[in-house]
């Protein structure tokens, strides 16, 4: 009997000692995915040098003749950008010449009339009627320029969208041009030091798997009977919880299931993908060490089918602000591997913004949306008046990069003007451009230090 204790005994400390093995191998899995992914974006940063410094060589003249394909294209894109942007800023002049000669046409009628006020008492009707003649005739002048820069500003922001698609995926083909130089290491002294750190980085990778495989060794040495006690104590352990949760809780055996997916997987697969607001002009590269937070709303799985949808928030924060943003995204299944297929804004819940530095105080929105008025004046006009405002409103603020890559916060206001009057009978009436609400978008841009002054578009 005393035998049988002490092999027992000598049983469950080899147990206990297998199971600090199981655990160290544990971390050293995890420390090794660190430096796998370590590793993967040395060689995204080899490729990004030699591409930003034009090393070439015959080893990756394909994939390098790729990029300049795409620079070239990026170039010719940037150049009709340019021209779109010119060609909006020279009409936006006419319009501001047309609103300051319409201006001084209603300075010398209000001149005239005020000078005939005490001449003549019975010209009302035909002074409104001249005055609604000269607002029609200035509306009708303003309507082409309007058509034009409408149509403009979409070609603007088509090619903006082109452009971040070049740029997206010029910088796939530059880690896939590190990847190639990493397989060939063609002999460029320039790359001396990514290679150094690239080898670094395979020791350490290697000791971590020469650690990992002396573990296997010690555990398979202790036998299947130290295994096994470990797992009879574990298994006892977890027994007893459940028989405890199930008398305490009356209603049964708990359930420990979820979804196909997890958060740590969908936190991976985001990494560099971009959440885009086509209203507010800005965009978010996801950074996994910029996700603040990360929570599944709601999950469809159909496991049979090998598809599951996910609704997720997710905050992101960089070092000026943070930003909330709600995603709903379609996974399948691939040879028993769960795929990110497409994800898709949720609601318009994007880039909200939580909390941003410095945050400028936008509460007098009516102040606000009257600063646009005089700033878009200076710069094109606007078709609605500023006599006209009936009520305004917070729509929504967002947080993110512009196509520059800078900063910035945009806060879209909700503007209801009210309807101009109906003409008398037998006088023109003044065609209403404001019978449907305006949307001001106030934006703020990050100079470094502060927001600045905010500029204006209008919708």
């Amino acid at each position: 009997m005393q035998d049988f204790f002490a092999t027992l005994k000598a049983r469950l400390r080899a147990g206990v000692d297998v199971g600090k093995q199981r655990v160290q191998i544990v971390k050293l899995g995890h420390e090794r995915k660190a430096r796998e992914k370590e590793r993967k974006q040395a060689v995204a940063q080899l490729g990004e040098y030699v591409w930003r410094e034009r090393l070439e060589h015959p080893d990756y003249a394909a994939t390098f003749d790729q990029l300049v394909q795409l620079e070239q294209q990026r170039a010719d894109l940037q150049a009709t950008h340019d021209r779109l942007q010119g060609e909006i800023q020279r009409l936006e002049a006419q319009k501001a010449e047309l609103e300051q000669q319409f201006a001084a046409r209603i300075k010398d009628y209000q001149e005239q009339r005020a000078a005939a006020a005490g001449q003549n008492s019975s010209g009302s009707a035909q002074d409104d009627q001249q005055l609604a003649a000269l607002k029609a005739a200035h509306l009708m002048d303003m309507q082409p320029l309007e058509v034009q820069l409408t149509a403009l500003r979409q070609e603007l922001r088509d090619s903006q969208q082109q452009i971040k698609t070049l740029a997206q995926q010029s910088r796939e083909l530059q880690h896939t041009l590190g990847e190639q130089i990493d397989h060939v290491r063609p002999e460029l002294s320039a790359l001396a030091e990514h290679y150094a750190r690239l080898d670094a980085l395979d020791q350490e990778i290697a000791r971590i798997d020469g650690e990992i495989a002396h573990l296997n060794q010690q555990i398979a040495a202790a036998g299947t009977g130290a295994s096994r006690a470990l797992y009879g104590m574990i298994g006892g352990g977890v027994l007893l919880i459940i028989l405890i949760l199930v008398g305490f809780s009356g209603l049964g055996l708990p359930s420990f299931g979820g979804g196909a997916v997890s958060e740590q997987q969908i936190r991976r697969d985001l990494e560099g993908e971009y959440i885009t607001d086509d209203e507010s002009e800005i965009g978010w590269q996801i950074r996994s060490n910029q996700i603040h937070n990360l929570k599944v709303v709601r999950r469809n799985t159909d496991l049979n089918a090998g598809i599951e949808r996910i609704e997720i928030n997710i905050q992101l924060r960089s070092d000026i602000m943070t930003v909330s943003s709600n995603l709903e995204l379609l996974y399948k299944r691939y040879d028993n591997v769960w795929r990110l297929d497409y994800y898709e804004r949720a609601s318009d819940h994007v880039l909200q913004i939580v909390t941003a530095r410095n945050e400028p105080n936008v509460r007098d929105l009516d102040a606000l949306v009257r600063d646009g008025h005089r700033y878009r004046s200076t710069r094109g006009g606007v078709t609605c008046g500023m006599d006209q405002i009936q009520s305004v409103r917070l729509k929504s603020k967002q947080g993110g990069e512009n196509f520059y890559d800078r900063s910035q916060l945009v806060y879209i206001i909700t503007t209801e003007y009210r309807p101009i009057p109906q003409a008398p009978p037998g006088q023109l009436q003044i065609i209403d451009l404001c019978n449907s609400p305006r949307f001001w978008h106030v934006v703020y841009t990050w100079d470094g230090s502060s927001w600045g002054s905010p500029s204006y578009r209008y919708r």
